[in-house]
């Protein structure tokens, strides 16, 4: 009576495609998971701890519309730490639209602090239009 062990065993051909599918789709699963990380959760824990309301089926949308996730949410974090908080959803249409986020939402916390009454939209048109530095009496 012969006892083979497993080792000894001729290699079942079907069983070695089988694991390296298994490695394929392991280090596939593991890339994914490192991307995710890397462009939502980064994106949700900065926002979270900097005090800003930043949900991740926010997040996961503006990446699945291929919108500029990082620009907003430093926008909203920015505007939040102002005490001027604009919403997601009006910064994410302003990028839509063509604005420069960044400078409009500078213009919105600077247009508040000195109480000069325009409002975010007012902003993104005159951003769209080239007009922002007039209507807040910057010079270009």
């Amino acid at each position: 009576m012969v006892i083979e062990l497993f080792a000894q065993a001729a290699p079942n051909p079907a069983a070695v495609w089988i694991f390296i599918g298994v490695l394929i789709f392991m280090a596939m699963s593991f890339g994914y998971l490192l991307w995710l990380w890397n462009t939502i959760y980064g994106l949700w824990v900065r926002s979270f701890t900097s005090g800003a309301d930043v949900r991740l089926v926010d997040l996961i949308g503006m990446n699945l519309r291929k919108t500029n996730a990082k620009l907003i949410v430093d926008c909203h974090i920015m505007s939040v730490q102002a005490k001027t908080p604009i919403s997601m959803k009006d910064l994410e249409i302003a990028h839509m639209s063509g604005a420069d986020v960044e400078l409009v939402t500078r213009a919105f916390i600077e247009s508040e602090k000195t109480e000069q009454g325009s409002s975010f939209e007012e902003l993104v048109d005159a951003s769209r239009s080239e007009k922002l530095a007039e209507l807040l009496g910057m010079k270009k």
